[in-house]
């Protein structure tokens, strides 16, 4: 019986094991961060934070995220199980393709995450009296976060899947954050989203680049699909190095000094980076450094964002 017992309670533990790398939760730590960015630049800008309505935010942020990476694991079944040079990062989970996880168990879960975002967002609304703009937000958040990858407009298949993830991270989730705690639009979140917007594009690359083999086979013509790997390298590092050039220049139009000189030098040193592993990812293209590099800077971008901005309100 004690043997019997083990064996269901290894199956269990396999199976939650999978659902688990499925899910990816790691990506979700970019959500808590976009969340504070906006939370930030309210502060920065004199407003209270309602913490009550910054965690249904997060919940929304979160339930979207978790339905978009369903939903690009599920459109991604062909090339995530042709793929060989898998990260963490890129290639999908893998979980979904080798029958880990079945169909019906993903859909279900992408269902279920639809549903708590629009029940989010209906607390949103009638709880805390959202109104237009921030209700379109939230919708065209959840819209784009799905047809990224999903029929029938497959955003990521078209190679409109990075300009739309530029403007989800760098604009939509933290505009839709800061307008929930402000009450009120800011154009200063125009000049806070443009040094993201670069990170991001270096972010993209990095992840898509040890996909190009799987991606060329089923026609997913993003970026490094079209440009080639050598020539999307090089557009990254010149995306990095141009908006850390913008950065400084956008002080002239009212974006904070601190704010500017900061997330100038984290660009200009990512770029850096980009350039020195550039031979290492060549022969390499899952290069380890490279996986978990991008992803990590961003992550710091979005954090010293926030950071840079409560400073310079202090």
């Amino acid at each position: 019986m004690s043997s019997g017992y083990r064996l269901v309670e290894n199956g269990i533990s396999s199976k939650a094991s999978s659902l688990v790398k499925f899910l990816r939760p790691h990506f979700l730590v970019g959500g808590f961060f976009l969340n504070f960015l906006g939370i930030a630049l309210a502060l920065s800008l004199g407003s209270d934070v309602d913490w009550a309505k910054a965690g249904i935010f997060q919940i929304l942020i979160s339930s979207v995220q978790l339905a978009g990476a369903i939903a690009n694991e599920y459109s991604d079944l062909v090339t995530d199980g042709l793929n060989t040079n898998r990260t963490m990062f890129s290639g999908g989970s893998g979980e979904l393709s080798s029958g880990r996880v079945s169909k019906k168990i993903a859909l279900a879960l992408l269902v279920a995450f639809v549903v708590s975002s629009l029940a989010s967002m209906t607390v949103i609304v009638l709880a805390f009296e959202a109104g237009p703009l921030l209700i379109g937000l939230m919708v065209v958040g959840l819209f784009l976060g799905l047809e990224y990858s999903l029929e029938p407009l497959s955003f990521a298949y078209k190679g409109l899947g990075e300009p739309i993830m530029v403007g989800l991270l760098s604009f939509v989730a933290p505009a839709a954050s800061f307008l929930l705690q402000s009450g009120s639009w800011s154009n200063e979140i125009f000049l806070v989203a443009l040094p993201l917007m670069f990170l991001i594009i270096g972010f993209m690359i990095a992840t898509e680049y040890p996909d190009l083999e799987a991606d060329l086979q089923v026609e997913k013509m993003n970026w490094v699909v079209r440009l080639g790997r050598e020539r999307a390298w090089k557009l990254a590092i010149a995306s990095l190095l141009f908006g850390s050039l913008l950065s400084l220049f956008a002080t002239a139009v009212g974006l904070p000094g601190i704010f500017a000189v900061g997330m100038a030098i984290l660009l200009l040193i990512e770029a850096m980076f980009f350039v020195a592993v550039s031979g290492k990812v060549r022969k390499e293209p899952s290069y380890l450094w490279s996986a978990y590099a991008a992803p990590a800077f961003l992550v710091s971008g979005i954090f010293l964002s926030a950071v840079l901005l409560l400073a310079g309100a202090a």
